[in-house]
């Protein structure tokens, strides 16, 4: 991956991490709530796309929350891709999404083959 592709998966990881953080300071009670929380992320995922822009779909909105609270800011690694962390983000086991990653990283795999063996 190229120093750019590298600067460029940084900048939108730590823009969808910090979504992901403002989501999940907005109080757990709040978005955790099965009635106000699944509205709340609902109405914000039917924003208008010229106003946001793409990819703040409802399943994209609770992946940003998932990926700050599983990996923090800090916890990023810029040579993987948003698709690459969606794909790790299914994993709940802990160990077993920490090999992925570093299968993914050493191997240098897709988003798409990533996610083939995470199915």
């Amino acid at each position: 991956m190229t120093a750019a592709n590298q600067r460029r998966n940084g900048a939108g990881l730590r823009s969808r991490g910090k979504i992901g953080q403002f989501l999940s300071g907005a109080g757990d009670d709040v978005l955790l709530s099965r009635q106000y929380g699944s509205a709340w992320l609902q109405k914000l995922s039917t924003m208008p796309r010229s106003e946001f822009g793409a990819g703040f779909a409802l399943t994209n909105l609770r992946a940003m929350r998932k990926l700050y609270l599983d990996y923090r800011l800090k916890d990023l690694v810029v040579a993987l891709s948003w698709n690459h962390y969606k794909a790790l983000l299914r994993i709940s086991d802990r160990k077993t999404r920490d090999e992925l990653q570093r299968e993914a990283l050493e191997q240098n795999l897709s988003s798409y083959d990533l996610d083939a063996r995470v199915r």
